[in-house]
């Protein structure tokens, strides 16, 4: 489901940035679309779980946060770079998903 979500925020960004918006907002945007897919995905399919939403929304919520500002630094530094709107998607895709990955199955989701 990472990997889907992962692909969702690439191609948002990219879309995003083709259409003009601001870098930052451009990856927030993206990332809240990828974020919903990634939480229902993740506790009903992945991690399986029957905890409550009251327990796991608010830690997903803490951990996505991070990772969406995350996202929008990556944005703001390549962009700043005149890296290729494409190679700005990526990054923000790449640093995000690995700080996604490690905080939702070391603690969002861990038994």
């Amino acid at each position: 489901m990472g990997s889907s979500a992962a692909a969702l925020q690439f191609l948002f960004s990219w879309l995003f940035l083709r259409l003009g918006i601001w870098p930052a907002l451009a990856a927030l945007m993206a990332f809240g679309i990828a974020f919903t897919f990634a939480y229902y995905s993740h506790r009903c399919w992945t991690f399986s779980t029957k905890t409550e939403h009251s327990v796991l929304l608010p830690r997903y919520m803490a951990a996505q946060l991070l990772c969406a500002l995350a996202a929008a630094l990556a944005t703001e530094a390549t962009y700043s770079l005149h890296w290729p709107n494409v190679a700005v998607a990526i990054s923000a895709t790449l640093v995000s998903g690995a700080l996604a990955y490690f905080l939702t199955s070391r603690w969002v989701f861990s038994s």
